[in-house]
């Protein structure tokens, strides 16, 4: 039986394959299902090619779609030497031409696998509905009755679709979120395309959280133009989350307005309000589109934490485990970062194949072993590795088990490894503070502080209420004293033991970078607290030079804990 992944993997692989003609005739699903001919010529690589280009081409014929089309043709159908070569030819951002292009590949495949299913896409056209099969979008486009696939399709009233729609469906078991059409209040029928344009953009962006259950376009554009409760739209789409919005005009200025709903009770979770100058209007979009995606997974995230803290213990399933670890792990003390290991171990119980459970266990461990040391850290090492290898293996597109795989790495030592895994993170959820977290430790401890520096910027504006918050913290500490920027290193260390004064990296920092300012009683004093705090971490990465700290790097600690008064 076909099944939808290797749909997807044979429509992505015809695309890689594009220009070279004999790796494309392999591809056997386009060769014999989608082409629906007796003639032996209909399957040569120039009918296969026709086929890609033809489908692409009528789907994204619309106005707005025609930068995702140009996106996917000088990706894939006239590609250019480089990715970031179209990036510079479209006058794109390589993350904005990222977006496109994912979204425009997952529309297409989208489309496609619709067919492939024989699943009628239903529209109402001056009264009378239409339905097409797959070979007669590829037929019949000319038909000046027939809109373009990339319209919506609402189902006829008194049709099983509407039927089905209506019956209430299970919640999936992680956190589902269906992102309804933004309203134009624009005035302006011709600029539907801008609030489309920021609700596709949303669930495109969104649907690369591995965390997330989001619901497809198709499904939540069957809202627009109609007046619906939250509650219903929970019920029909079976989503705990909905998000909503609208766009007004006034002169030269655009209002995007955004809000985040729990769909059982209607409650407000998230809103935000965003003024922006109508400048280039597309610029416009996707700057929008990604502030409210930042905003968005964030505020699931915490809801879901406060959702499982308020469950019984013994009534927890394995998602709601994992968030109660989670939660206990960023209190960053080390009595709860016990306890989350063990909301780790029940989530693992409950479910041995969900990733998250092994990359949150694996999380704890590194935490134990390197900076609460309740653990031995050769073993929590070891033990934190194999999960983390074990989440890969389980779910190899979760880039939140690939930024545990990467720090995992790092503690020992592989930076090659650690920033080839979260580099491949990013490259699915481009979002994702934990993997710009990670980013940052990488780079901060291979030699490139400045780097470092920007990625955890990046990882605390992904995600300020971050349940590893104490850790980034910590690392904008550690870079700005390698950067040699020691008063910004004194206060930012200040903040972290403002915040988790039972964390005792930050201690040590604050010692060094005192000592380096020549704020010498000050420097005696945090020296005083770091042994105090935890003195079997400070003998860890003071007397011993950890595996993944560079000779130089722990020479430089060591100069500015000397001067705060240390003696070997």
């Amino acid at each position: 039986m076909l099944t939808r992944s290797d749909f997807e993997g044979a429509i992505k692989d015809a695309l890689r394959h594009y220009t070279q003609a004999d790796l494309l005739a392999e591809n056997a699903l386009l060769r014999t299902r989608l082409l629906t001919s007796s003639e032996p010529s209909a399957a040569s690589p120039q009918a296969l090619r026709a086929l890609v280009a033809e489908t692409a081409k009528t789907l994204f014929a619309g106005e707005r779609d025609q930068r995702l089309y140009r996106v996917l043709d000088l990706t894939y159908l006239h590609p250019a030497p480089k990715q970031e070569a179209v990036a510079d030819r479209l006058g794109l951002s390589f993350s904005t031409y990222r977006r496109h292009l994912t979204t425009a590949v997952d529309r297409l495949t989208e489309w496609l696998w619709r067919q492939e299913q024989g699943t009628p896409q239903i529209e109402t056209i001056a009264g009378h509905s239409t339905e097409r099969t797959f070979m007669d979008a590829r037929i019949h486009y000319s038909d000046n009755n027939i809109a373009a696939p990339t319209d919506v399709f609402r189902p006829v009233a008194g049709d099983t679709a509407t039927n089905e729609l209506s019956a209430v469906l299970p919640l999936p078991d992680k956190p589902s979120v269906a992102v309804l059409p933004f309203t134009n209040m624009i005035g302006e029928p011709d600029q539907e395309f801008f609030p489309d344009g920021i609700a596709e953009d949303v669930i495109t962006a969104l649907s690369h959280y591995p965390s997330l259950f989001v619901i497809a376009r198709n499904s939540c554009f069957t809202y627009k133009g109609r007046a619906v409760d939250v509650k219903q739209v929970g019920r029909e789409l079976g989503v705990r989350y909905v998000v909503e919005g609208g766009v007004r005009k006034a002169g030269n200025r655009l209002r995007v307005t955004a809000q985040l709903l729990e769909a059982e009770t209607g409650k407000h979770v998230w809103a935000e309000r965003y003024d922006r100058d109508l400048a280039d209007i597309f610029a416009l979009q996707d700057e929008i589109a990604e502030a409210v995606t930042i905003a968005i997974a964030p505020a699931i995230a915490g809801a879901e934490r406060h959702r499982a803290m308020r469950k019984p213990p013994e009534s927890l399933d394995a998602w709601a485990a994992y968030q109660r670890g989670l939660w206990y792990v960023g209190k960053a003390s080390p009595d709860d970062n016990a306890r989350s290991q063990r909301f780790f171990q029940q989530a693992i119980d409950l479910d041995p194949t969900f990733a998250g459970g092994y990359a949150g266990l694996a999380w704890a461990q590194l935490q134990a072993g390197t900076v609460f040391i309740t653990g031995s850290f050769a073993q929590t090492q070891t033990s934190a590795e194999a999960l983390a290898r074990r989440a890969v293996a389980l779910d190899d597109a979760d880039a939140e088990a690939r930024s545990c795989f990467s720090q995992a790495l790092r503690h020992r030592g592989d930076y090659e490894g650690a920033l080839a895994e979260a580099e491949r993170a990013l490259t699915t959820t481009p979002n994702l503070a934990s993997a710009h977290g990670v980013l940052a430790s990488v780079l901060l401890f291979s030699g490139r502080p400045r780097d470092g520096l920007a990625a955890v910027r990046r990882c605390i504006r992904l995600d300020p209420r971050d349940p590893a918050l104490a850790s980034r913290l910590n690392y904008m500490a550690i870079g700005l004293y390698f950067s040699r920027e020691y008063e910004a290193a004194v206060e930012a260390t200040k903040r972290v033991i403002r915040s988790y004064p039972e964390f005792p990296l930050p201690y040590r920092w604050l010692a060094a970078a005192l000592g380096q300012t020549g704020r010498v009683e000050e420097a005696r004093q945090a020296l005083e607290q770091a042994l105090a705090i935890a003195p079997t971490a400070f003998y860890l990465y003071v007397r011993q030079r950890v595996p993944w700290m560079r000779a130089e790097d722990h020479a430089h600690m060591l100069e500015g804990l000397r001067k705060a008064g240390w003696r070997d």
